[in-house]
Parts: C-alpha cells; sequence; structure tokens
C-alpha cells in the first residue's frame, strides 16, 4: 500500500540520522521519488543532500543534465531543484560548506552554456541558488547564466531575487565588482526585436530581460550612494553612457526628448519604466549623487555626439550649478541652437534663476537674439523665423520667474522686445512636447453667470441665443450638460412654452432629460406644457437633417412619458394620460430605426429611441388599464390596439417591436388575453424565424416566471414545438426556453410530466441538442436543492439520449455538477453518478464535481461520497485546494468503516493528495 511505503520516507526525512534510507526502493521514478523530494526541504537539508551524494554522486548532475540533454522536465527534477534552493538558502544561513553544492552549478551551467534552455523553472532555481551563495564565491559564470540562459526563459522571479537579495548583500559585502558586472551584465540586459511600425527595418526596438518595475526599485538614491561608494564614480558613469550609445544606435526615437521629454521626473514621462528612460535616470541619479569633476563633464557629457547624453550634462550642471555653472555661460557656445536641450536649459534657468547675474542674463539675450533658427525652418520667411526666435526666446524668459528683483525690469523689457516682434507665447514653455489629457467638457464662463442668466426661461433662452455662436465644441457639450440640470432643479421654466420653442430643437432632449430626473425626485410641473413642447418639436422644428439629434429628442420625450406614467403613487389626469397616449402614437408611427451596434437587440433596442417609444407605450397603456379599465377585459386604448394589430398582421413590425412584444407578452396578455391569444401567430411568426426568436427570447429572458394561461396559449399555437426546432446553437435565450419547459414538467402540467411521452420536455431529449439539454441541467443548477427530488428522473433520461461523444462529454459534465444540488447521495444517486463518471474519459478537470462531493454535512451518504471521489478524480488533485475537506472525509471513515478508509487514502495519496498521510500516521500507530 502506497501510504505505508510513503509512511516510511516521512520517518526517514523527519530523523535521517536515525533512519537508514533504502534510496533503491525510495528513488523508483515515480510517485515515491517525488514524494521524498516534494517533503525533502523543509528540515535536515544538509544530512539528507549528503546521503543522497554518498549513494550516488551523481544524482542531481543526472536530473539537471536530463534537463539540457533531452529535454525532459519531471515533478522529480522540479522538486529535486527546488531542493538545491532550499538547501542553499540553509547554508547561506548556517555559514554551511557550499563546495559540493557549487559542484552541481558549475557542471549543470556548463553543460548549459552552448544549449537552448527552455525551462524557466530550472533556470529560476539554479539563478536562486547563485544568489544564495557567499558574495566571495559568485564567479563570471554565474553571472553570465543569468544574463543570457535565466533573463530570456524567466524575468519577473529573478529580477526580483536580485534585487531583494543580491544587491542588498553586496553591497554589505563591499563587492564593488561583483556589483558592477551585475549592473553591466544583468540590469540592463535587454533583446532587440524588430520595429513593427518600421516597415523599411531601419530600426529595431529594445525589449528589457531584466523585469523593468524590479529595475526602477534598485534606481533609488540610497542604492546609487551604495553603487559610488564601491565603484569607482567615472567608470560607472561611462558604462552607462556606453549603454545609452548602443541603446541610441538600435533606436535614436527612444531616446528623443518626444519619448524622454524630461531627465528629471515629471508627469511628462508616460512610461517611467522604458529601457531608454530607465537608463537616463540611472545616469542622472548616479551624476546628481557623484559631484563630478568640471573636465569630466566637458570631456565626456558635452562634447559627446548624443543629444541625450548632452541633456543629461546640461541637467548635471543645474543640480551642481556653484561648482559648474561656468561651463554653461563660458564653455559650450549658444546651448539654445540645439533643440534637444531645450527643456534641460530651461530647467536650469528655472532653477537657478536667483543666483544668475546680470552679465550672464547679457549672454542669455544675445544667445536668443543670435539663435539660429533659420536651420529648423528652412522653408519659412525671413518674417515667420523672427515670429519663431521671438517664441523660443520667450519660452526662457519664462524660467525667469524666481529672479533677483533688480533684474526684473531687464527682464520684463526683454519679453517687451519680443513681443514686438510677435505678440504670442507658447503654453508650455520649455518642451519640445507636451503631452495633456482632458476629459469631460468645458463651459465658456462662470457658473455664477449662468445661473444669473437662468432666473426664468425668457432670460436662460436670451443667453443662449445670444452666445451660442462663440461657443466650442466642448463648450456647446458643456452647455448642454447645465441646461438638463438647471430644468431638473427648476423644472417650471418649461411652462413658458413661448420662449422654449425660439430655441435650437438641438437642447429639447437634454430638457426633457432634466425634466425625467425632476419627476424622478419629486418635481412638478404642467404636462400640457411638455406635451406642446414635443408636438412643437415633432411638427414645426428644422431639425437640420440631422437624424441622430431628432433621435435623441424622440427618445428622451418618450423616456420622460414612462417615468411619468409607470407608478401609481403619481398623479396624472385622465385628460393628460389621453395626450400622453396621442404623444405616444405619434411617436411610433414615425417608425424610427436607429443603428444597431452591437448586434444585440437586448442592449440595442433597449437602449434606442424606437425601444423607449414602446416601454413609454406600454407603460401608458398599463396606467390607463389600472386606473380607468379595471373592470373591462379589453384594457386597450382603441387607436393603439388598431395600430399594434395593423403592424403585426400586415408584418410592418422590426426586432423592436418583436423585443417589446416578447418582453412585456404577460403585460398585453392582461391587457386583453383575446387579441393575444387571435394574434399569437402574427406575434410570433414562425416564417420569419429572426423575428421569432427575437420574440420568443426577449420573451423568455425577461420572463423569468412561467405563467401557465401564456404557455398554454403558446403550446396550444405551436410555439414551443416551433422552439425546439430553432433555438438551437448561439441563439440567445436557449437555456431560458428550455426552463420554461422544465417548469411544465416540473408542475406536472397536463401532459408535461417527464413520464409524458410526447410531453414537451421528451421532445427536447429526443431533438439530442447538448445545448438543450444543458439547458434543462442549467435549471437544476441554479435553483435551490427544494427540487432534489426532480433531478433524478431528469439525470437518468439524459443519460438515454444518443449524444456523439464530444457532446456528451460535455453533457455528462455538466451533470455532474448536479452533485451540488444533492444533500444525500443515496444508493439511486450513487449508481446513476457512477454511471455518469464511467462514460467521461477524461475525469482530471472535473473540479467542480470533486468539490461538491467533498462537502459533507453528515455521515450518512459519507462511503457513497468517498466511493465517488475516488473514481472521479485523477492524478493531478496536488492542484486543488480541498485537502482539509479530504482529511474530514477520511476521519469519519475512520469511525464507520476503517477498510474504506485505508482504500480512499491510499487511492488519493496515489494521486498526491500527501495531506492524508498525518491521518493515516495517526491511526496506523494506534
Amino acid at each position: 500500500m502506497i501510504a505505508k511505503e510513503l509512511n516510511i520516507i516521512l520517518d526517514y526525512l523527519n530523523n535521517p540520522e536515525s533512519n537508514q534510507a533504502n534510496f533503491d526502493d525510495f528513488f523508483d521514478n515515480g510517485l515515491k521519488e517525488e514524494f521524498f523530494w516534494r517533503m525533502a526541504g523543509n528540515k535536515n537539508q544538509f544530512q539528507i543532500f549528503k546521503d543522497v551524494l554518498n549513494y550516488n554522486s551523481h544524482y542531481f548532475s543526472d536530473n539537471l543534465a536530463a534537463v539540457v540533454k533531452h529535454g525532459v522536465y519531471t515533478n522529480i527534477i522540479h522538486f529535486s531543484s527546488r531542493f538545491l534552493n532550499q538547501l542553499s538558502e540553509f547554508l547561506r544561513i548556517s555559514l554551511g560548506d557550499f563546495s559540493e553544492l557549487i559542484k552541481i552549478i558549475d557542471e549543470f551551467i556548463l553543460i548549459s552554456k552552448d544549449s537552448l534552455l527552455n525551462q524557466s523553472h530550472m533556470a529560476w532555481f539554479i539563478s536562486e541558488v547563485i544568489c544564495e551563495l557567499p558574495s566571495n564565491l559568485i564567479k563570471d559564470e554565474h553571472l553570465l547564466f543569468i544574463a543570457n540562459k535565466t533573463l530570456s526563459t524567466d524575468t519577473s522571479l529573478v529580477s526580483h531575487s536580485i534585487e531583494k537579495k543580491l544587491i542588498p548583500r553586496l553591497i554589505e559585502n563591499n563587492e564593488g565588482e561583483i556589483l558592477f558586472k551585475v549592473i553591466d551584465l544583468i540590469l540592463f540586459n535587454y533583446k532587440v526585436v524588430p520595429n513593427e511600425l518600421d516597415s523599411q527595418n531601419t530600426y529595431s526596438d529594445t525589449i528589457m530581460n531584466f523585469d523593468p518595475y524590479a529595475l526602477h526599485g534598485i534606481i533609488n538614491k540610497e542604492n546609487i550612494r551604495c553603487f559610488l561608494e564601491l565603484i569607482n564614480n567615472e567608470r560607472l558613469v561611462l558604462k552607462i553612457m556606453s549603454m545609452i550609445q548602443k541603446g541610441y544606435e538600435t533606436n535614436p526615437f527612444e531616446f528623443s526628448s518626444f519619448n524622454i521629454p524630461t531627465i528629471e521626473e515629471t508627469d511628462q514621462l508616460w512610461n517611467h519604466t522604458s529601457f531608454s528612460y530607465l537608463l537616463v535616470k540611472f545616469l542622472r541619479e548616479v551624476l546628481e549623487e557623484a559631484n563630478p569633476s568640471p573636465e569630466f563633464v566637458i570631456n565626456n557629457l558635452l562634447k559627446s555626439e548624443n543629444d541625450t547624453i548632452k541633456r543629461v550634462g546640461i541637467h548635471a550642471i543645474g543640480w551642481h550649478y556653484n561648482k559648474l555653472n561656468f561651463i554653461f555661460w563660458e564653455q559650450i557656445g549658444n546651448p539654445l541652437n540645439t533643440n534637444e536641450l531645450k527643456h534641460e536649459v530651461f530647467v536650469l534657468l528655472q532653477r537657478n534663476a536667483k543666483l544668475i547675474s546680470k552679465d550672464q542674463l547679457t549672454t542669455l539675450f544675445n544667445w536668443i537674439d543670435t539663435l539660429d533658427v533659420e536651420s529648423w525652418n528652412v522653408h519659412d520667411s525671413k518674417e515667420e523665423c523672427e515670429h519663431h526666435r521671438s517664441l523660443v526666446g520667450k519660452e526662457y524668459l519664462a524660467a525667469l520667474t524666481d529672479v533677483k528683483e533688480e533684474f526684473e525690469f531687464i527682464i520684463g523689457s526683454k519679453k517687451a522686445e519680443l513681443d514686438k516682434i510677435y505678440p504670442h507665447e507658447r503654453e508650455h514653455p520649455g518642451y519640445n512636447s507636451y503631452h495633456s489629457m482632458t476629459s469631460g467638457y468645458e463651459v465658456p464662463d462662470e457658473e455664477s453667470v449662468f445661473e444669473a442668466n437662468s432666473e426664468n426661461t425668457e432670460k436662460l433662452v436670451h443667453y443662449i441665443l445670444a452666445n451660442e455662436s462663440e461657443w466650442s465644441s466642448r463648450e456647446q457639450h458643456g452647455q448642454l450638460d447645465r441646461i438638463r440640470k438647471v430644468f431638473t432643479k427648476r423644472p417650471e421654466l418649461i411652462n413658458d412654452i413661448q420662449s422654449i420653442r425660439q430655441l435650437n430643437p438641438k437642447y429639447f432632449s437634454e430638457i426633457m432629460y432634466g425634466l425625467e430626473r425632476a419627476f424622478e425626485e419629486g418635481g412638478g410641473f404642467e404636462w400640457k406644457a411638455v406635451f406642446e413642447i414635443i408636438n412643437f418639436g415633432l411638427t414645426s422644428c428644422d431639425w437640420e437633417s440631422d437624424d441622430r439629434v431628432k433621435r435623441s429628442f424622440i427618445g428622451s420625450s418618450a423616456w420622460l412619458i414612462r417615468a411619468g406614467v409607470k407608478n401609481d403613487d403619481r398623479e396624472i389626469s385622465k385628460e393628460d394620460l389621453g395626450l400622453a397616449k396621442d404623444i405616444c402614437l405619434s411617436l411610433l408611427k414615425l417608425n424610427v430605426i436607429s443603428p444597431r451596434l452591437n448586434n444585440d437587440p437586448f442592449f440595442d433596442v433597449l437602449n434606442s429611441p424606437e425601444g423607449k417609444v414602446l416601454e413609454a407605450t406600454i407603460n401608458v397603456l398599463l396606467r390607463n388599464a389600472r386606473k380607468f379599465k379595471t373592470e373591462k377585459s379589453d384594457k386597450w386604448y382603441p387607436d393603439l390596439k388598431e395600430h399594434y394589430t395593423s403592424v403585426f398582421k400586415n408584418g410592418n413590425y422590426n426586432d423592436a417591436y418583436m423585443h417589446h412584444i416578447g418582453s412585456f407578452l404577460p403585460q398585453i396578455t392582461f391587457l386583453d388575453r383575446g387579441w393575444v391569444k387571435e394574434n399569437i401567430d402574427y406575434l410570433f411568426p414562425k416564417q420569419d424565424i429572426s423575428n421569432w426568436r427575437v420574440a420568443m427570447s426577449s420573451y423568455v429572458k425577461r420572463n423569468r416566471t412561467v405563467y401557465k394561461d401564456i404557455f398554454d396559449i403558446l403550446l396550444n399555437s405551436g410555439q414551443f414545438d416551433y422552439g425546439i426546432e430553432v433555438m438551437t446553437g448561439d441563439v440567445k435565450g436557449i437555456s431560458e426556453f428550455v426552463q420554461q419547459i422544465v417548469v411544465s414538467s416540473i408542475a406536472n402540467w397536463e401532459g408535461q410530466s417527464i413520464t409524458d411521452k410526447t410531453s414537451l420536455i421528451n421532445k427536447l431529449l429526443n431533438n439530442g441538442k447538448p445545448e438543450q439539454i444543458s439547458g434543462i441541467i442549467s435549471y437544476f443548477f441554479i435553483n435551490s436543492i427544494k427540487q432534489t427530488e426532480n433531478i433524478l428522473p431528469v439525470w437518468n433520461a439524459i443519460l438515454q439520449v444518443p449524444l456523439d461523444n464530444e457532446s456528451k462529454q460535455d453533457v455528462y459534465k455538466d451533470l455532474l455538477k448536479l452533485i451540488a444540488r444533492i444533500p444525500n447521495i443515496n444508493v439511486d444517486y450513487f449508481y446513476t453518478i457512477k454511471a455518469t463518471l464511467s462514460q467521461i474519459k477524461d475525469v482530471s478537470e472535473l473540479y467542480e464535481p470533486v468539490r461538491y462531493l467533498a462537502k459533507t454535512e453528515g455521515n450518512e451518504d459519507i462511503e457513497n461520497r468517498a466511493k465517488l471521489l475516488m473514481l472521479c478524480t485523477s492524478d493531478n488533485l496536488d492542484r486543488h485546494v480541498m485537502n482539509s475537506d479530504f482529511e474530514t472525509i477520511a476521519e469519519k471513515l475512520y469511525i464507520i468503516n476503517r477498510q474504506l478508509a485505508e482504500e480512499f487514502i491510499n487511492n488519493l495519496v496515489s494521486k498526491r493528495v500527501f495531506s492524508l498521510l498525518d491521518i493515516y500516521r495517526k491511526h496506523y500507530k494506534n
């Protein structure tokens, strides 16, 4: 029995010095060997390591070699490699002997040197061991392995270890040389890939292999100071500069001022973890902390042909201004002529404005006057070039807001001089590119101005007419929002009909939406005024052929009417209700059709103007029926009834009508059951399969209650028989359609029982459509366990349905989910579930049935559950998280059936539920 054998392994692992290991038995290249390594890393690691090497000195080397030579990566290799990682951590903490472990690692690195290592876990384990090594044992080969092998297969895990483990330990141990190599080989390790947007293949993209978020975390001032204490400052700067140059040659754009607008941290940096920016950031941080010499800045930064490096050089001068400012003012000519340097020059001036002298201001003014703009604007006229010089010059003057007070007049005079040339300024001075994002709308004036002009309707309309031509598009939208809100706040404004008629009709929909919100919040107004404005909009307005605006007005008008009539607790007179009906009839006769953007009537129609009109209409009809026609069987308005009859009998319907008739079929039946029965074949036109599906899908999705009178009408007119034929495939509403049939069967309506051969549920089963059968299963799954008594006969009936093999697998797996609705698996359910499981080819994905079986409420069905669990589980149970449930079952089984308990434990332990061994050991000793 496997549990007994694994128990012996555990005894050894817990006390290897007292228990002799039978490695010939332990290492079976199977479950026992895997179990050994799963459990071996918790304690006694070094003794176990020595024992294994004494048994087979090449054990670890052979396993690791198999990964490289044969591409083999088994659980045994995985867990034995993890053990080496755990061992390395133990050795570091205990200051143990790494010699044998390093031999294994070095041998693996050697054989993998010229091979493609595809196993990311394997590479990571080896790298983790390297990160645990004492710093004096880390060799170049170790770092190259991480750089060339691990980073190409795994980024985040090893990067995190280097950030959190290796670098802090190298700093602590003052290992500057190794640290420099880590920076050189690992931190900025990248690969070059073709640029997808460059059809000429001129440039490539650089993709970081080291995790950019980990690198971002490494580049902080505390770490930089430590680096500079351990590494020669100039050596480090030159190394970073060479990396920037190499990256620039790969893709210059990545290092441009458009892609990196600022050297310092600002909100203009849209990608703080890009390869290019992290390099620049690293160089910037180093130079800020390093206090570089003037000679180094001049010869290596400012004389560089790389503009990015020059930009960092200007930044360094601005940062160490007291020491280096003479370079800027005296050594580099006119820096304004290099447009890429603009922002860094601007920031230098801005940051150090109070330190600038009068002579330096004179130099700056001279630079502005001699600015070589012609070379930037070769096609511009002399006047246009002067305009450009004025604009650029004023950008640099804008940096000098904090100069000494005595210089303010001089700067103001220079600005006035430039204004005479061109009286405009740039919105964002000092930037070659500026990214901004705005959301929402704008308004043209202060809120107080709008409020003052909306005291009454006449004043509001005058304000709009006088100013609307000056409003931008964004301001127009902002004003529409204001208008909607003011009618919400003061709905009585609608009563001045004459004033409102003067407005452009584009404002009408916002007025209607505002009134709707006002009504919903308890506000009141004259409905007759509303109806007059709606009629005016429909009959007298020039919509300027803007169909979208007109549709919006129709939809908002309908939605306002719906709000006004849907609740009986808000009063509306019979006269006003009649006017609302007239409006709805007028809107219906417009036959509005709006675009269908989602190909989904349940979404498109619901939010369309025509959908809103139809919903307003049914609410008007229902309000009238409830209030004024309670005693009549026909509760329609005659003219609306005539319109509906004409539309459906003459085939003038569209998907909006079909969605409407299906969604509100119970309400329409309430208005006149006889009309529905008489016209059912027009309302559900079988000759028009597409619209029939819309009507039926809308009915079953919108109405989860099954109304027997409507069920009988649909049944007797053949709608359900037709639906069984056409509600298939990926048609929306299949599950809900099927569930109406299931309800009729469970309710045992005449002729609909599962025992009635001609019942709808049997017709469904005989149809053999998996999607319909899944609908039956879904009904029982989503309902509570009160339907348990009805599950078994339906389940057994489904098992008799002939299905192709693929469909059978899907349907039977769905069936097994019903275990969740069976609180007590009695003998009948046991054999039905067992028969279902016998047909499942692959039980490895039965996660949900396993989870439901493992949940026990008592002991009465515990044996049946245990037997089924043994049937429906595979050898991948270590992926499940139900060990505590399995343990509960095992403990209960030991009380009532010890033999079954041990069978259950051995079965599940063989499938890697190793936690059951604790229970076995407890009872085994007893």
